[in-house]
């Protein structure tokens, strides 16, 4: 299934942090995202997919044409950049969390307009612990490999179909 990132992606060995994804279909994927150091891919596995105002777990990963992961994102970079860096989608995450969970719909008919705010369980669920689920670990090191992968980038991914659950 192809979907687009709604969270940018930003890891450096031992950093994760969450991530969004929505589908063609209105379907958004929540996963976290890692860096295979050995082999510079970034990593996502997805946990959750809330599609028609309900969540299911799931098994999947993202991948491209040449294996699990997506390749070809990582730079050399010091160690305060890949921080700022971090810190900065993660105030990014925080900020897009809150506005799926403010969303609201409008309902009209006849001249009149009816709005509705309802958050979805899902959004309500992440609320306050998306800063929690970042991990980011001490750098010791002047340079570190970074990978980022830009919001609204087109990512594929693969559901592992033995432990699918049918969402």
């Amino acid at each position: 299934m192809d979907v687009k990132l709604d969270t940018g992606v930003i890891v450096y060995p031992g950093a994760t942090h969450p991530v969004w994804a929505r589908g063609a279909d209105g379907s958004v994927w929540r996963g976290v995202a890692s860096l295979d150091d050995a082999s510079g891919r970034v990593q996502i596995s997805f946990n959750a997919v809330m599609r028609e105002n309900a969540t299911w777990p799931v098994s999947a990963y993202a991948e491209s044409s040449d294996g699990a992961g997506i390749g070809n994102h990582v730079k050399t970079v010091s160690k305060d950049a890949a921080r700022a860096a971090l810190s900065g989608l993660l105030s990014g995450a925080v900020d897009f969390v809150k506005s799926q969970a403010q969303a609201s719909t409008a309902y009209g008919g006849g001249g009149l307009v009816v709005q509705s705010q309802r958050p979805q369980n899902f959004w309500l669920a992440v609320g306050g612990g998306v800063a929690g689920a970042f991990v980011v670990p001490d750098i010791k090191a002047q340079n570190v490999q970074l990978a980022q992968l830009a919001r609204g980038e087109a990512i594929s991914i693969r559901v592992d179909s033995a432990a699918a659950s049918q969402p």
